[in-house]
């Protein structure tokens, strides 16, 4: 059997597993065991990730003191960047915590300056921890240990060491400041500290809620629960660590301190309870490194819930049923993900300030519409043209396939339907040139600016089958349709939802404090209307157009529901919400601008940047691979395990998924 080696480290055995990595147990040449921390093999192809990892690494090697777990040796030019930290058998505060109840008073006066001295050092170097919590700090048996300090933000710089894809933070350990986006400083750590404390001394967090939308409200706005706290001084120094002005809280220097009186004489090997002692003093259960497998994934919440985590300490020594990895696995053998199938030269076009309909995927072909003034439709395998049907114009709206069809719309031809398989006009309406949608046989559109109201035509023959909206403008509008229901939105800002059958209008919505202003695509999903205005994402009920929730502060397009959850981009950010009450599940922060468009697949996300493909796992947020175009990237579309992009170098990308 091969013994595994990083660098010049002996592989002992795994002892637990992060979102930037495996953390395994290692042994020096002269015999020291450390902890190895090897990065992913899908954040190691970043060569910007990696310019990151290294000056964090420095950053982290000018951290000392006696409470911190020092690097020792890194390299981040390897096939997989690694850091070596010193060993650190314990246990975490969160797990015993959870194993035994809450620590005794002496106890966590112990722990209290133990941190404290541990922070004082981090923030000498430079550095800010960003993300202290129960989970990352280690309790041994001669003091407390803070770990995971090799991701946090420099103090004398900005964005330009933070993780790719994530801000750093843990729901209820997070700051004010960081959870509303504000300068997040040593006083960040501060408050931290209040909350990781109040754990220790209650067993239970400060602001513990049902959700993490909740939690992060009360982070930012309520009085911290301290039930089970007994009054005193520890009291008084978690109180102040839990101001919401970070300029009140007290430095590092006046817990030192507050803390030193309130010390007891007891000796470090018995500084807790004796079972505790007994169990952070048990050796770690380390796991076998075996077969490569898939790298491991994390929920990735950003400022609104759990960070990816560049670990510079070590993990909790306990066992973690982790995805294997194969340090010394050859990186030939790749994933698919992310490398081009085939191009397609046919013309596809991008908007200066918009970005044109999607490309649709239906059957075994993909449709999108060209500048040449024709609607493609394009073999799924190979990328060959199956036919090309003319508009006279590029298509303002559409493609759009319903029941064989394919519709399009432009202000020369109107509305136009062609036979999917062949490509053959089938009918035409004039005065047609604004969004449209199909769904159970029908073709809904908004007239043109000269008249008011939505139609609905028979998409087999043409034939217009109802009228709805006369009394309200409607050029331009946005329409939805599914679920038996067509959602629409006037130019004055009414959100109105029309029987699909008779056109009857089910309720009309006007927001008193705010016009539907910006607002993208409508969808239809499980009883619910889900919508984006430029500044709100809401939910309504499908029966009465009551809002069932809303998450303010964030705009931008609710392109796609699946099952219970709702995938919103805009800006630089993408959010999951829960379909049932807007809880966020998470939340993905690129370093580009990302557009108002994205596609959801088998279990990935697809957002798109200036001339960037970004994929996300769909069920936690984390970053998996990224596409580079050649041009400006417009709508995409998923089918069949394969991204399609449309691209301003008149080419439609198909992008293995």
């Amino acid at each position: 059997m091969t013994t595994e080696t990083v660098g010049p480290y002996t592989v002992i055995g795994r002892i637990g597993s992060g979102g930037m990595g495996d953390v395994l147990l290692g042994r020096s040449p002269g015999g020291r065991q450390v902890a190895i921390k090897v990065v992913h093999r899908h954040l190691a192809h970043d060569t910007e990730f990696r310019a990151r990892f290294a000056r964090e690494v420095q950053a982290a090697r000018a951290v000392g003191g006696f409470y911190t777990a020092a690097v020792v040796d890194a390299d981040w030019e390897a096939s997989q960047p690694w850091l070596a930290t010193e060993y650190i058998a314990g246990q975490s505060l969160k797990q015993l915590v959870t194993d035994f109840g809450p620590l005794p008073e002496e106890s966590v006066a112990e722990l209290a300056a133990g941190i404290v001295e541990a922070l004082s050092a981090i923030h000498s170097a430079g550095v800010t921890h960003r993300d202290l919590t129960p989970g990352n700090v280690l309790l041994t048996e001669s003091g407390p240990r803070v770990i995971d300090f090799g991701i946090a933000k420099l103090i004398t710089e900005t964005q330009s060491v933070t993780a790719t894809g994530a801000l750093i933070g843990t729901p209820g350990y997070m700051s004010p400041e960081h959870v509303l986006g504000g300068a997040v400083g040593p006083a960040s750590d501060v408050f931290s500290l209040g909350s990781v404390l109040t754990l220790a001394a209650t067993g239970h967090g400060p602001f513990e809620d049902k959700s993490t939308a909740r939690v992060l409200d009360r982070v930012a706005h309520a009085a911290p629960n301290l039930d089970g706290l007994r009054e005193g001084r520890l009291y008084r120094i978690i109180v102040a660590c839990l101001n919401k002005d970070a300029d009140a809280r007290p430095s590092t220097a006046d817990l030192l301190e507050a803390l030193g009186d309130q010390r007891t004489e007891t000796t470090p090997h018995r500084w807790l309870p004796p079972p505790m002692m007994q169990a952070v003093a048990a050796p770690p259960s380390v796991e076998p490194v075996g077969p490569e497998r898939r790298t491991s994934r994390r929920m990735v919440l950003a400022a609104a819930g759990v960070g990816l985590a560049v670990v510079a300490g070590v993990a909790v020594a306990s066992k973690v049923a982790a995805d294997r990895l194969h340090v010394k696995a050859p990186a030939a053998q790749r994933s698919p993900g992310g490398t081009l199938r085939w191009k397609a030269d046919v013309g596809t076009f991008v908007g200066l300030d918009y970005a044109p309909e999607p490309p649709v995927v239906a059957g075994n072909a993909v449709y999108t519409g060209s500048i040449d003034g024709s609607i493609y439709a394009i073999e799924l395998g190979s990328g060959s043209v199956r036919w090309k049907a003319p508009t006279h114009r590029q298509p303002a709206h559409g493609p759009v396939h319903s029941g064989g069809k394919v519709f399009a719309a432009n202000v020369s031809r109107g509305l136009t339907a062609f036979d999917a398989a062949t490509g053959s006009p089938l009918w035409e309406k004039d005065g047609i040139s604004s969004a449209i949608a199909a769904d159970g046989g029908l073709v809904f559109s908004s007239l043109s600016s000269l008249s008011n109201g939505i139609v609905a035509f028979d998409a087999a023959t043409g034939e217009q089958r109802w009228s709805a909206l006369t009394d309200a403008r409607t050029s331009n509008v946005p329409i939805f349709a599914g679920g038996g229901a067509v959602v629409t939105v006037t130019d004055d800002g009414e959100l109105c939802l029309l029987d699909a059958a008779s056109g009857a209008v089910r309720w009309r919505v006007r927001d008193t404090k705010e016009r539907f202003y910006g607002l993208n695509t409508p969808i239809v999903s499980g009883g619910a209307v889900f919508m984006s205005t430029s500044s709100t994402v809401r939910a309504l009920d499908i029966g009465t157009g009551t809002q069932l929730w809303s998450f303010d502060r964030f705009g931008g397009s609710v392109a796609v529901v699946r099952g219970d959850t709702v995938f919103v981009s805009g800006y630089d950010r993408a959010y999951a919400f829960d379909a049932a009450d807007g809880t966020v599940k998470w939340l993905y922060r690129a370093e580009d601008k990302l557009s108002n468009v994205l596609a959801v697949g088998t279990d990935s996300v697809y957002c798109v940047g200036e001339k960037r493909l970004f994929t996300l796992d769909s069920g936690s947020g984390e970053q998996r691979w990224t596409f580079d175009a050649e041009g400006k990237l417009g709508g995409v579309a998923f089918g069949s395990g394969t991204v399609y992009a449309v691209c301003d170098d008149r080419n439609l990308y198909a992008i293995n998924a």
